[in-house]
């Protein structure tokens, strides 16, 4: 049966290929995306610099989890234990697959994705003119 871990063990699993993830995806962010519908698929990433406080990383992880749609975090792996118990387990073994959090993701190619559909993140890709406008050209919108 294939598996991959997306970079945290046991802790942060989803059922993926057993391919190598692309250069630049070491968590093989783009090929979950691969498994979902266009459009179907909320990105959340803090950068490296915001550090919600614990209780607003919990209450953004429980709205997460209860919203439905599936979702990529991009969230620093030293900010993992402050995650309600339970919340990286359950969100990798829902039917569906409804959560991959990593460490790191490749932003402008998730937001490139096609299931890539809504994007909550407090850091744009750097040195780019416009981020704003481009934000809203990847998605469509």
């Amino acid at each position: 049966m294939p598996f991959f871990s997306g970079g945290g063990g046991a802790r942060s699993g989803a059922l993926l290929s057993r391919a190598p993830p692309p250069t630049g995806d070491p968590h093989g962010c783009l090929a979950w995306l691969d498994a979902h519908p266009a459009r179907s698929v909320a990105y959340v990433s803090l950068g490296t610099v915001a550090s919600p406080c614990p209780d607003k990383l919990r209450e953004l992880a429980t709205g997460l989890a209860s919203s439905g749609p599936p979702f990529l975090w991009s969230l620093r792996e030293g900010s993992w234990p402050l995650l309600p118990a339970g919340f990286l387990a359950r969100a990798a073994a829902a039917v569906g697959r409804s959560g991959l959090v990593v460490p790191w993701a490749p932003q402008v190619a998730v937001l490139r994705h096609a299931s890539s559909g809504v994007c909550g993140t407090a850091e744009l890709p750097r040195g780019r003119v416009g981020e704003g406008r481009e934000l809203r050209r990847v998605l469509g919108r």
